[in-house]
């Protein structure tokens, strides 16, 4: 096989071992710098001495040579002769075009941290050749143009996975849903996270009538800055969303009216992850939660900062046949008596709490303390978003 047959095996299954060898015979001929890497992986697998020192040496040396070290602000790892780049921080554009060069390059998984309104335009250009599947753009600093730019790149439909998180934006979101709505890959994109957007009932609705996100599992509406209302039950009705399962409202006004009104829809019964973090949901809310069974599917809830108390614990601990494995609520202060309600309640056998615990008696944290795995104590904070929680409402999703 040629070289570019030998890429295309690779590509296919990178841990064939023989045909790394063989393409390394390839880039030799050529003076390749890539095939010493190469020798040296092999010499890894065979568990030679001294081969895992060289074997950093080579990536670094290769890395510099096509100005995609850490330095450059890229963030990436090789597996054999493919790399696979995570991040880009900073010298955007010039970076991404450096990447369209690599030989074998795995780009499928991309974040652009910060991405500055300057280079949008010839960054897009670059990632419509690099073919990412799921793109992060953490902190863009973007307006409401820039961002229907980015509705309308081709780069944009091949995604699976799309989070933006606008940085500042002081715009009006609800243009660009109504763009996003309709070019979008409806059919095909798995996750949607739209931070700091300023999305008002108008971007709801044209996010409800673009038809059926047949595939998206995963659906992130937070720092919105705009009260939620009635628009926020209409998105859910019908069958747009036919296997949403993780739902995000974080740090969003939301009408506390409106809020109830989620537990009589389908989509209750199917989420599987629901994050109220910084969002008052409202009594009336929390005791739906806890008596509706409609919820019985739900894992994961997150209250963070929200106004989950004392009495709404109360009342999820008299729920029943729940599949509650994971509440938390590190940051937001909760009784003694509340968390071991939780965690005693026999609806909930499988909970692990992570509360933050006030008012607490020695006897009752150390029967807290007793549950094990299943309390972790949380505490008061002042260091802005913790790396936890960005982790679970700013990421994407693992394949």
């Amino acid at each position: 096989m040629n070289d570019r047959e030998l890429e295309a095996a690779l590509r296919r299954d990178p841990s064939d071992a023989q045909a790394w060898l063989a393409y390394a015979e390839t880039l030799t001929a050529a003076g390749d710098p890539l095939a010493e890497l190469i020798e040296w992986e092999r010499r890894v697998r065979a568990d030679e001495a001294g081969a895992w020192q060289a074997r950093r040496r080579a990536r670094d040396e290769l890395r510099r040579a096509w100005g995609l070290g850490d330095k450059d602000g890229v963030d990436g790892e090789f597996a054999w002769g493919v790399f696979k780049v995570r991040r880009v921080r900073k010298h955007h554009a010039a970076c991404l075009w450096r990447l369209t060069r690599v030989r074998l390059l795995d780009a499928s998984s991309l974040e652009l941290e910060q991405l500055p309104r300057a280079e949008l335009e010839e960054c897009l250009a670059a990632l419509e050749s690099l073919k990412p599947r799921r793109l992060l753009l953490s902190d863009a600093l973007l307006d409401a143009g820039d961002a229907l730019t980015l509705a309308r790149a081709p780069a944009a439909t091949m995604l699976r996975q799309l989070v933006l998180e606008a940085s500042g934006a002081s715009f009006e979101g609800d243009a660009v849903m109504a763009e996003f709505a309709r070019v979008l890959p409806k059919e095909e994109l798995e996750q949607l996270g739209l931070w700091n957007l300023r999305i008002g009932d108008a971007g709801l609705e044209a996010l409800h009538g673009a038809g059926a996100w047949l595939q998206l599992r995963h659906l992130s509406l937070g720092f919105n800055e705009r009260v939620l209302s009635g628009s926020l039950c209409t998105l859910f009705e019908g069958a747009c969303w036919p296997r949403l399962e993780r739902l995000a409202l974080g740090c969003s006004e939301v009408d506390a009216g409106m809020m109830p009104r989620l537990s009589g829809l389908p989509l209750s019964a199917r989420l599987r992850s629901l994050s109220l973090w910084g969002t008052p949901a409202g009594p009336a809310f929390w005791r739906d939660l806890a008596e509706s069974a409609t919820w019985a599917s739900l894992q994961r809830l997150n209250v963070e900062e929200s106004d989950f108390d004392d009495a709404a614990a109360y009342a999820l601990s008299h729920a029943r046949d729940r599949s509650l494995e994971l509440l938390m609520s590190f940051f937001t202060p909760l009784g003694a008596d509340a968390a071991l309600s939780l965690l005693r309640a026999e609806g909930l056998p499988s909970l692990r709490l992570l509360a933050n615990i006030t008012s607490a008696t020695p006897e009752q944290m150390a029967e807290l303390r007793g549950f094990g795995q299943r309390f972790t104590l949380g505490s008061v904070h002042d260091c802005g978003t913790p790396q936890w929680i960005v982790r679970d409402h700013f990421q994407m999703d693992p394949w």
